[in-house]
């Protein structure tokens, strides 16, 4: 090699050649290998099709900064959003399953996830269980029956994931699996490294941490796995109204296209006894994330999953750095009712709160209604305020006295009210006065909006802060546990 070399280039210092092919070769190695890599990595991400990994900002929006000259990875323009009329690429379930083998959690869920996302589908449907098989069975029943009674089961296909091998859960998913309704079981079974950490933390507690880590494998699978745009998320101990999935197909474009909108859901705290029942086909925008049946983004999950908690999801999700000041779709008459006295919170904590809620009776069909104020925040603020502006003021204390009596000489009288607070003290007296809890629940900028009570009123009653909505911008409104002026 040496003598050939010196033949060919003569003067030239032959261990310096022999030094730079060397070099040459194993260049040329690395190249291929991390081609080799990169072709590697984006057929996987194929899998979901390539908006999948495009990471929105906290505020719904595509970062700027992906690629030089602001184009995000997979070719979209920056600053576009997921759509409803997303779909997925083409890969079948099994091969999308086998690429993501392992991503669902920590047992390989995605092997045995089921079918993934299809065209026509709005959202997966996922029944999260443990150990109650009386409850799950009764869920199942009427989430079949409200699917079948519509025709739309193949919009929202049913996936339950149950936390643990209990047998007689697991006999109650079987029967619905072979009924058609259950698309496939999820079990999830965490490491022996989690159980191990446990034992470290409070019996009290343990159930919470698991449950949060329940939540955050069941998302994973149907948004990693699967590749479904969006998720509903259901308990085993809900039982839905028959126009919870007109509802859903509704709430889903509005998440969509509006950034400034969190989630959607089908419960609300305020819809108790004792006060009148709301108006059926009305919904709210609300600053507070009820659960208890409710609808996620794929676009929400990726920025959320970052941060998920070992304890206590829920609050979590109602953190002010989470949420970031967007609100919650949520109807005025609840669309869940919650029959699981026996769980992980106290029966005397199911009595108190939930078991009081009461759901639907009359069908609403969402998906033709004109939803165009609840998309658009600005203008459903202006409203909000517009009404209690216009609402006629209640002293408190009056307004206990007069509570059960007549208006105008037995008329029935069709006019709003609204009670009035400075404080926190004068808040949560007022809520108390109605029955509902505090700090508020499924509030907007700090007003509570409830049916009047008293007799012979037709109207709403504004819990809000004084002044609100009467000096603009300006109006006094309810951050935290504190007022301020915005």
């Amino acid at each position: 090699m040496r003598t050939l070399l010196r033949r060919a280039l003569p003067g030239v210092d032959v261990a310096f050649l022999l030094l730079l092919c060397l070099c040459l070769a194993h260049t040329s190695s690395l190249w291929v290998q991390t081609n080799r890599t990169l072709a590697e990595e984006e057929t996987r991400l194929g899998a979901w099709g390539p908006q999948d990994h495009v990471k929105g900002d906290l505020h719904g929006e595509d970062q700027k900064n992906f690629l030089p000259g602001g184009r995000p990875p997979g070719g979209r323009e920056a600053g576009a959003t997921e759509s409803s009329s997303e779909t997925i690429s083409s890969v079948t379930p099994e091969a999308r399953a086998a690429a993501y083998q392992g991503k669902g959690g920590d047992d390989g869920s995605c092997v045995s996830a089921g079918p993934g996302h299809e065209e026509n589908q709005i959202a997966a449907v996922i029944v999260l269980c443990h150990d109650r098989p009386g409850y799950l069975s009764r869920s199942l029943e009427t989430l079949e029956r409200r699917l079948r009674a519509r025709s739309i089961s193949q919009r929202f296909p049913v996936y339950v994931s149950q936390d643990g091998e209990d047998k007689e859960v697991s006999a109650v998913v079987d029967r619905f699996s072979r009924s058609g309704l259950v698309r496939a079981r999820w079990t999830h079974s965490p490491p022996a490294a989690f159980e191990e950490k446990l034992r470290a933390v409070k019996p009290h507690m343990r159930s919470y941490h698991r449950i949060a880590r329940h939540y955050k494998f069941a998302l994973s699978t149907c948004f990693s796995c699967l590749g479904f745009p969006r998720a509903i998320l259901v308990e085993d101990d809900l039982v839905v109204s028959a126009d919870f999935f007109p509802y859903f197909a509704a709430a889903a474009p509005l998440l969509d296209r509006d950034p400034t909108l969190y989630a959607a859901s089908a419960w609300n705290d305020n819809a108790v006894a004792g006060l009148p029942r709301g108006d059926p086909a009305a919904l709210q925008r609300t600053d507070f994330f009820p659960g208890l049946g409710w609808m996620v983004t794929r676009r929400l999950w990726r920025e959320v999953e970052v941060g998920w908690p070992e304890a206590f999801w829920d609050e979590y999700m109602r953190s002010p750095h989470v949420r970031l000041g967007r609100q919650v779709v949520q109807p005025e008459v609840s669309r869940t009712v919650n029959i699981g006295e026996r769980g992980a919170s106290s029966g005397e904590d199911y009595h108190g709160g939930a078991a009081r809620v009461r759901g639907a009776e009359i069908y609403v069909n969402f998906v033709e209604r004109d939803l165009s104020l609840l998309a658009d925040r600005a203008a459903y603020r202006n409203e909000v305020k517009s009404r209690v502006a216009r609402a006629e003021v209640e002293i408190l204390d009056a307004f206990l006295e007069e509570r059960t009596k007549i208006a105008d000489g037995g008329k029935r009288v069709l006019r709003d009210a609204k009670v009035e607070y400075a404080s926190e003290e004068e808040h949560e007296r007022a809520l108390g006065l109605f029955g509902l809890p505090y700090p508020p629940r499924g509030s907007f900028e700090g007003v509570t909006t409830i049916m009047d009570p008293r007799e012979g009123r037709l109207g709403r009653v504004h819990i809000a802060p004084v002044g609100y909505g009467l000096s603009g911008d300006s109006a006094v409104v309810l951050d935290g546990r504190s007022i301020r002026t915005v």
